[in-house]
């Protein structure tokens, strides 16, 4: 098993393998599955079966730290993400799903006037892109952006959360693991984790917003601010 070293120690407080990550090159005739595929690539092999998230803890210092850089509120705090994964460089099918994105001020313009506190978890936020969803929203947004460099100072700020709108990402996967939900913007066509109707079948708690097949993000948008309301 190969994994990211900034979730080597979160994932290991979870689950016990020997060694690992593993950085030995593969063998040529190795097959290489992402973790996160691999519900799809065993439901194909004829398992079935949907399997929890992997429990994840976080640590009580980081808990601290990010409750007092958070700091108090009246008001429920929303972590929002207007784009995940890596621009497409080319067309293919692999790289387009792994783009998602709505403009920021779409997203600022459905949350604008909901009674509550938007905390931007946007990794790598484009220049200019958190002052588009301000404008739009009409209100501040706190900066979070760069939590994304430490994923244990994430996964324990998004334990501090009380919800979470935007696009799909790793930070998805974390607040999963904490037994948090959240309401989940899913592109057109979607990834087969989201599946094409309802609920995710891995990610219960996440209610789903769906662009429609014309790419219009104004029924979502307007479904995601209701649940949020």
């Amino acid at each position: 098993m190969r994994l990211d070293p900034r979730l080597v120690p979160i994932v290991g407080r979870s689950m016990a393998i020997d060694a690992w990550p593993d950085d030995r090159p593969l063998d040529v005739a190795a097959l290489a599955v992402w973790a996160g595929d691999l519900p799809a690539l065993v439901q194909a092999l004829g398992v079935r079966g949907d399997a929890p998230s992997l429990a994840l803890t976080p640590l009580p210092d980081r808990v601290a730290r990010m409750s007092a850089r958070l700091g108090a509120s009246g008001r429920r705090r929303i972590g929002v993400a207007w784009q995940a994964g890596a621009r497409p460089q080319r067309q293919s099918v692999r790289q387009q799903f792994l783009w998602k994105d709505i403009t920021p001020r779409a997203l600022g313009e459905a949350l604008a006037g909901l009674p509550v506190e938007l905390v931007s978890i946007q990794r790598r936020p484009e220049p200019g892109a958190t002052q588009e969803l301000e404008l739009a929203l009409g209100a501040k947004v706190r900066d979070f952006s760069d939590v994304n460099d430490d994923l244990e100072d994430m996964l324990a700020l998004l334990s501090l959360l009380d919800g979470y709108a935007g696009m799909s990402s790793t930070n998805i996967h974390l607040r999963a693991g904490l037994g948090r939900g959240g309401e989940v913007l899913v592109p057109f066509p979607p990834d087969w984790r989201w599946q094409a109707s309802g609920r995710s079948a891995w990610f219960p708690d996440f209610g789903t917003h769906r662009q429609s097949a014309d790419l219009d993000w104004t029924d979502a948008l307007r479904a995601l601010r209701a649940a949020l309301a």
